[in-house]
């Protein structure tokens, strides 16, 4: 079964990008294939990507709340069986392998939110009804900041599957304060809610505890902000990335 760590960036991300590149090799000993989905970068940028071992597919600029979807794209995710999608903001503590061992198609981290708290039902109450119609509203919510995925799960009409239902409920789709109706997040739960399971091994960095092989600590908690705890763990994967990948 050949496997894949996959992340998206844009311009504003590519450090942050390097940081977690080199954090999978050093400290989460993944030495499979590493793919990044380009999103507007510049020549410079992704050829240094390509430099260090990075298996690099460009896409034009898109809306950064939205490209996250990209990685659902078969001529993608399909050279491969399984694959983790990480955001930039994770931080590895051991091996990463056994994140890849569990059972299902479809693993993340629960959101402590309902699919329907994920959208904003007062901007358009009967919109809103009309979620049930696409999904149970009453059930839990996964987080797409860490989400395993075997490849055998995605079609080619996944992408305009995701695109029609971003469409549909752009109107109501307005989580975490994102105003424009583009976050992947609420999509994606309508898209994979009935069938994700827990992944082990991984949580919020609130919730870590000796068996915790990543943590997802969100923007809030980012690696790189100087003033935290993990900063030195950012620029010492950033090193590694620079200096001991190819």
């Amino acid at each position: 079964m050949k496997k894949a760590i996959i992340t998206i960036t844009n311009p504003a991300y590519v450090e942050h990008t390097k940081y977690m590149f080199g954090a999978a090799r050093k400290t989460g000993k993944w030495m499979g294939d590493l793919v990044l989905v380009a999103n507007g970068l510049t020549e410079e940028a992704t050829n240094d990507f390509v430099r260090h071992g990075i298996i690099v597919h460009k896409i034009p600029s898109e809306n950064y709340n939205w490209a996250k979807i990209r990685i659902f794209t078969p001529k993608i995710c399909k050279q491969y069986a399984r694959l983790l999608y990480l955001d930039q903001d994770v931080t590895f503590f051991s091996n990463c392998a056994p994140l890849f061992e569990s059972d299902g198609v479809f693993l993340s981290d629960a959101d402590s939110k309902s699919i329907g708290e994920e959208f904003d039902k007062y901007a358009d109450p009967d919109l809103y009804g009309l979620l049930s119609t696409d999904i149970n509203v009453n059930l839990p919510a996964f987080c797409a900041g860490v989400m395993r995925y075997d490849s055998e799960i995605i079609s080619d009409y996944t992408i305009e599957r995701l695109e029609h239902l971003r469409d549909k409920y752009r109107s109501i789709n307005r989580i975490n304060g994102i105003a424009d109706g583009m976050a992947d997040q609420p999509i994606l739960n309508i898209y994979f809610g009935n069938i994700w399971k827990r992944l082990f091994g991984e949580c919020f960095w609130g919730c870590r505890d000796n068996s915790t092989i990543l943590t997802h600590n969100t923007a809030w908690y980012g690696p790189w902000l100087s003033d935290r705890e993990l900063y030195q763990t950012y620029l010492d994967g950033i090193d590694y990335f620079n200096t001991r990948m190819k």
